[in-house]
């Protein structure tokens, strides 16, 4: 039996500042972070979707819930415009396949 390979699904996360405070949102499982630096927002959002994976995992949780429309679409407008942006600020795509495994037939 061959060893298994690490599948890595990209999760799409939104960090702003807001009033002093920064943000972190998680927008396919609908997780939450907020901090007074970034640094924290975003680390204490990993320690969340960790323990997330793990709920889900142990059968307690459904794994993706996503985040509203206006999130969603606060995302995209700032991912089009990096995108779409000239020079050293432009965006790049990353394409990633997902691959579903299909048992073969005996």
């Amino acid at each position: 039996m061959g060893k298994k390979k690490q599948k890595d699904i990209p999760v799409r996360t939104l960090v702003w500042q807001q009033a002093g405070i920064w943000k972190a949102h998680c927008l396919d499982f609908d997780l939450r972070c907020e901090a007074a630096t970034v640094e924290d927002a975003v680390s204490g959002l990993e320690d969340k979707i960790a323990n997330h994976v793990k709920s889900a995992k142990a059968g307690k949780v459904t794994l993706f819930r996503t985040a509203g429309s206006a999130l969603w679409e606060r995302y995209f407008k700032t991912a089009e415009e990096m995108l779409l942006n000239e020079g050293a600020e432009q965006g790049a795509t990353e394409h990633r396949f997902l691959m579903e495994i299909v048992p073969a037939k005996k």
